[in-house]
């Protein structure tokens, strides 16, 4: 990778919002030992046959957050990634699952709410590295589970080709879970 950079950037226009639509994960072993493969502007146009599973967060409660990390007395520089999401409900059924989770590694996929999907872990996986599972005291807190999962890798995460009428539709190898 070249230490050059090509462009400028400007102003740009005010289109675009924050927040998460839907967090997906993926088994990392499976979807980076076959092959993902980039387009020309970086942008991923091909992954491996792999089934990934989706999970619906709370409105308002997803994110998604990338840091620099740099040292100038070292000269290295990784990028950290922090996916939070909390989930409605407590149950025996989501408790194995997050659990199963809990002891695995993992490519996620953020779907944020301009319909880009981010590909977070692509080169060392994510970790769960926190959450909870509570009800609150007031009848309006979360009865449910709190989730935050980390990566750190070399390069940023890469987003994904645009699909076409739902995610994951320009990818013929993926199957998406979302019952």
């Amino acid at each position: 990778m070249s230490c050059e950079i090509t462009r400028g950037f400007g102003k740009g226009c005010n289109d675009s919002i924050g927040g998460v639509k839907e967090i997906y994960f993926g088994d990392w072993s499976t979807i980076t030992t076959a092959g993902i493969t980039y387009d020309a502007g970086g942008s991923v146009d091909g992954l491996p046959t792999a089934t990934i599973f989706k999970y619906v967060p709370h409105q308002n409660t997803a994110n998604w957050v990338e840091e620099t990390t740099a040292s100038i007395e070292t000269g290295s520089v990784f990028f950290t990634s922090t996916v939070s999401l909390s989930l409605k409900g407590l149950s025996q059924t989501k408790q194995r699952e997050l659990q199963s989770l809990a002891f695995g590694r993992w490519v996620i996929f953020v779907r944020d709410s301009n319909d880009n999907i981010w590909m977070i872990g692509t080169y060392e996986g994510c970790l769960m590295n926190g959450g909870n599972g509570s009800t609150g005291a007031a009848k309006g807190d979360l009865n449910g589970y709190t989730l935050t999962l980390v990566s750190e890798d070399k390069y940023r995460a890469p987003r994904l080709e645009s699909y076409t009428t739902v995610p994951f539709d320009n990818f013929a190898g993926i199957t998406v879970e979302d019952n």
